[in-house]
């Protein structure tokens, strides 16, 4: 069945799918609420931006497929397998995965919450920067998972909870999970030293892990196109070492006005990092950034939120039409990545510059 077929048999009434198969199909802007989908194969499908409420997948089968920017709620997927699949921005609202597994995929930028994860089998899979609230993972199996930036109490405190293969776990995690009692038990029986897991739950509670994020300033990413390699690269740099980013490709809400997202993200964030390159400054967006940013810094008299990183020798050069706007930019001090392509040690240099500048008052 197509996506065409799909949406004709949604409007004429039809609700039960049972067994159908969907290869190669993109199914955006649905709502798929009340449907039936047990025993469905999803093959290299993309589902964005849907909407599921009292659906039915049980001991469904998605492989190799693209789930984002989507709801679920009150949902069964008991029994369902995800393989190979790309989960980012999903939110599940009391959902039940009983004896799901999603193994060899990524899920990102998710919140699960009151749901049913018992014997969930999650392996060999990346889990970024996601929520797991009140969920029961009795029984839940985890293999060999990486665990980055996410709140994983639920998991530490799961009953029976069997680990049949060494997980990761990166500090962030640890700094969200850190009211959990058995967290310290959870890395140790991950392979963490006893010592090394220790220090480091203690760490974490030394500091409160709302102010430990604020110990670095969030930050505005300004690119053009033909460096999106360069800056996805950097936010994940900056990421890792606790900065909080606006990333375009990342956190833009699809719909919102351009002028809107760029003016938001220079206004709301503490710093903007802006990437100088013949490929980007003389774009209409990072234009319109640089001078929405400097406008700021004049409201606020004469508070410094630019600043400017190097690619290449163009901003030295740069004359743009607007008079004095390039002398801004070269007026303050620009942190140099030239040549850090492929040169990881010259980026780690180069990276310790900018987080010092990231760095709060606190």
């Amino acid at each position: 069945m197509n996506a065409r077929e799909l949406r004709r048999a949604l409007k004429e009434g039809w609700r039960n799918f049972r067994d159908h198969s969907f290869n190669n199909v993109t199914l955006r802007n649905i709502d798929l609420s009340g449907c039936n989908f047990a025993s469905c194969t999803f093959r290299r499908t993309t589902l964005e931006r849907v909407t599921i409420v009292g659906g039915h997948f049980h001991s469904a089968r998605f492989h190799d497929s693209a789930i984002q920017w989507s709801t679920a709620t009150d949902t069964v997927f008991d029994e369902a397998l995800f393989s190979d699949c790309q989960i980012s921005d999903v939110q599940l609202r009391e959902c039940s995965l009983e004896g799901a597994g999603i193994q060899s995929s990524r899920l990102r930028y998710s919140r699960i919450w009151n749901t049913n994860l018992e014997y969930l089998l999650l392996h060999d899979s990346e889990v970024r920067s996601t929520e797991f609230w009140k969920c029961n993972t009795t029984h839940a199996r985890l293999r060999a998972v990486a665990f980055v930036d996410s709140a994983i109490e639920d998991f530490c405190n799961g009953e029976a909870l069997e680990l049949e293969g060494a997980s990761t776990v990166d500090w962030a995690t640890v700094c969200h999970s850190v009211r959990s009692p058995a967290l310290q038990s959870f890395l140790i029986a991950n392979g963490m030293p006893e010592v090394f897991a220790t220090y480091t739950v203690d760490c974490a509670h030394a500091l409160d892990p709302n102010t430990l994020m604020k110990l670095m300033r969030s930050t505005f990413i300004s690119y053009g196109g033909p460096d999106a390699a360069f800056a996805r690269r950097l936010q994940g740099a900056l990421q890792k070492n606790g900065v909080r980013t606006f990333f375009f490709e990342k956190d833009a809400i699809p719909g919102m006005k351009l002028h809107e997202v760029m003016r938001d993200g220079v206004n709301r964030h503490d710093r903007v990092v802006l990437i100088c390159s013949h490929a980007s400054l003389d774009r209409p967006g990072v234009m319109n950034e640089i001078e929405q940013t400097l406008a700021r810094e004049a409201r606020d008299g004469g508070t410094t939120y630019l600043i400017p990183i190097t690619l290449d020798d163009y901003i030295f050069r740069w004359k743009p039409e607007r008079e004095g706007l390039a002398q801004d930019i070269r007026d303050r001090v620009v942190a140099d990545f030239r040549d850090t392509d492929g040169d990881s040690r010259r980026f780690g240099t180069a990276l310790a510059q900018l987080l010092v500048a990231l760095r709060t008052d606190i």
